[in-house]
């Protein structure tokens, strides 16, 4: 069975209760490489606990692709200054798996659960692929 768990606060800078994400995240940010402790309250736990994390830069893949049979799905998770060329790159990627464009039957482009992104991102990968068919 999965464990409830939610952010409680950081030790440094207060609760988050009722902040929204992006408030929470703000107060989390700081310098790479600098520690940050949270305190984190489990379903099962008697009292809340404290985490130590290492801040990074998180970098997240905005499109996720493979070969089905003979289709290439992309799977686009948000659309950010990233998708276009991870668009781009993982159609050349996948053509090549699959043996070359004349073995790939079709495109999948799966927008499930995407939250969308800032303007113009969207129209940047629309196009995205003719060019290799």
């Amino acid at each position: 069975a999965a464990l409830s768990s939610f952010l409680d606060g950081l030790a440094d800078g207060g609760s988050v209760l009722g902040l929204t994400l992006d408030e929470a995240v703000g107060m989390m940010r700081g310098v790479v490489g600098s520690e940050i402790v949270i305190t984190v309250a489990r379903e099962g736990e008697t009292e809340p606990f404290d985490v130590t994390i290492i801040r990074d830069t998180i970098k997240l893949t905005a499109v996720r692709t493979r070969v089905e049979g003979q289709s290439v799905v992309l799977r686009v998770t948000t659309f950010n200054d990233q998708t276009y060329g991870n668009l781009a790159d993982g159609i050349a990627k996948q053509i090549e798996a699959a043996g070359g464009i004349d073995q790939v039957n079709g495109f999948v482009l799966d927008l499930r659960n995407n939250p969308g992104g800032g303007g113009g991102y969207q129209r940047g990968g629309s196009g995205e692929g003719c060019g290799a068919c």
